[in-house]
């Protein structure tokens, strides 16, 4: 296993376990407040899930980074439907939106780093 896919993983736990748990980041209030820390986090956690998994498997191909950010979103949106069943979580779309927003700029990253990857390898004669 290569370190990608341990951190994917590890990275993927956590955030399972932080979006089931009482107390972690939930926001009760119900009020949207788009710049708000609650949603710059989903933002920046599946910014960084969705690099880790790009980088785990190695694959700029459009097709995988379909696959890939289709999953990584219905993930998300599965964990903020079993928020709708917990008594002390919320449901919130705003929040599916954030993760989403996070997720493509994680595809934006990961195209930067093939690009630059690319023009830092030594052309073929």
């Amino acid at each position: 296993m290569n370190i990608y896919k341990f951190f994917f993983y590890a990275a993927i736990t956590l955030i399972t376990v932080l979006s089931i748990l009482p107390g972690f980041g939930s926001n009760q209030s119900g009020s949207i407040q788009i710049f708000s820390h609650g949603y710059l986090k989903h933002c920046v956690a599946y910014l960084i899930i969705s690099v880790l998994l790009f980088k785990s498997y190695s694959s700029s191909k459009k097709k995988f980074l379909i696959v890939a950010f289709l999953f990584t979103l219905i993930y998300s949106a599965i964990l903020e439907f079993i928020q709708y069943f917990l008594p002390y979580r919320t449901f919130n779309l705003y929040d599916i939106l954030a993760n989403a927003i996070g997720i493509i700029l994680g595809i934006i990253v990961f195209i930067i780093i093939v690009i630059k990857k690319r023009k830092s390898l030594p052309v073929k004669s």
